[in-house]
């Protein structure tokens, strides 16, 4: 029926009235049940991912050659772990400390050690590692490690480094550098020997 014959047909009507009562009602509750509907989306996502990501952290460490879940295990918490580091460092002929807020990663500490004895960005640190007297062994191709009760930091640095320990004052600086490296990370933990070795 067209606009014009209806109002012909109800005569005085008026035009807001009709155009109201033509117009469907709207429905109630439709946000919220979309607002609930996003809501239980987001928890099943965020359960997923969480699921998801334990699967994937299982996967990585079964895949590990094995022995080796404590390494990789040792170095995820390394990566993450951070905190309060005490740098060494020489001033006025004797060694005091900084505290700084680092990851606890070999690198990243030895960078601090260098800036706060103004040592020049060429020297470098190849590598640290620890190692303990303990023996390891072989058995129908599974490998064990038997820890031993010595532990032993070995720290390699770029040849480099040797000028400034030769230099005045160098003890000390050899000293502040031995301290920062087997300070920081694992308060229980300090290695019962440090060794320093230049790379050719």
């Amino acid at each position: 029926m067209k606009k014009e014959r209806l109002f012909e047909l109800l005569g005085e009507a008026d035009e807001q009235a009709v155009t109201a009562a033509m117009t469907p009602p709207k429905k109630s509750g439709t946000s919220a049940k979309r607002l609930a509907f996003a809501a239980a989306a987001c928890i099943v996502l965020i359960a997923g991912a969480v699921f998801l990501r334990q699967q994937f952290n299982g996967i990585i460490v079964e895949n590990l050659p094995a022995g080796s879940e404590e390494q990789y295990s040792s170095q995820a918490d390394t990566a993450v772990a951070q905190g309060d580091t005490e740098i060494y460092y020489v001033q006025n002929g004797e060694i005091v400390s900084a505290t700084e807020w680092l990851s606890w990663e070999p690198q990243e500490v030895f960078a601090a050690w260098k800036r706060q004895n103004s040592i020049a960005h060429d020297v470098r640190l190849i590598s640290v590692s620890i190692t303990d007297n303990g023996t390891d062994t072989e058995s129908g191709g599974v490998a064990a490690h038997t820890a031993g009760d010595r532990t032993v930091m070995t720290v390699t640095v770029s040849r480099e480094l040797r000028e400034y320990f030769d230099g005045e004052g160098g003890d000390l600086l050899e000293q502040s550098l031995q301290k920062t490296m087997t300070g920081y990370g694992d308060p229980n933990f300090t290695p019962d020997e440090y060794r320093l070795v230049y790379d050719n």
